[in-house]
């Protein structure tokens, strides 16, 4: 278990396959919020945007967009909900979510 300021983050490994909690803060400012992780040589997130949907997918798109200019071999691939980039070292991850009212 590693707590920082403001944050819970629970972090599991078993054989091959690993699962990570982590309750972050966020200003209710919206109903939806980008939230960001990546994954490769550990986890992290971080909620990025708070907001409308559009405004929280105009955000994870461009965001995603200049994480792949930054690999030559970036892959860039999006979803309703998600944007996700495999620079060919980890994957990062975009995810719009509605937040509870």
């Amino acid at each position: 278990m590693d707590e920082k300021p403001n944050s819970f983050r629970l972090d599991q490994s078993q054989e091959n396959c690993f699962h990570v909690m982590e309750v972050l803060p966020y200003e209710p400012k919206g109903e939806y919020a980008c939230i960001w992780y990546h994954a490769y040589e550990g986890v992290g997130f971080e909620v990025l945007f708070v907001g409308t949907y559009d405004k929280c997918a105009e955000y994870a798109k461009n965001s995603a967009k200049k994480v792949c200019a930054d690999f030559k071999d970036g892959e860039y691939t999006e979803y309703y909900d998600q944007v996700v980039v495999d620079t060919g070292i980890e994957w990062q991850i975009w995810d719009i979510v509605k937040l509870p009212e």
